[in-house]
């Protein structure tokens, strides 16, 4: 799709498979990206919080467990324990 200007328009890019935004692929296929993800966070050295992240995610399609609600209790415990928050909701429903 052309805009006005002759530039493309890339926002029915997801929607005709066109790499764009945070989506994964299909469950059986995210594996590998998240895998990717995990090597290029050991990569860099930094044992942080997308690292952890990644290998949760990781861990999560390879054992099929709910990564996404480990990693927001994960986040929200620790706002609990770095007095970023006092609200026990953080632990259900993560912290930014």
């Amino acid at each position: 799709m052309i805009s006005s200007n002759n530039q493309p328009d890339f926002s029915f890019s997801p929607a005709m498979g066109l790499p764009g935004g945070d989506y994964g692929g299909a469950v059986g296929t995210r594996m590998f990206g998240d895998i990717l993800k995990v090597a290029k966070q050991v990569g860099q050295g930094d044992m942080d919080d997308a690292l952890r992240k990644s290998v949760v995610n990781a861990a999560g399609d390879v054992f099929r467990i709910p990564s996404a609600q480990i990693n927001k209790t994960w986040t929200g415990v620790e706002a609990i324990n770095d007095d970023e928050t006092h609200s026990p909701v953080a632990i259900a429903f993560g912290f930014r």
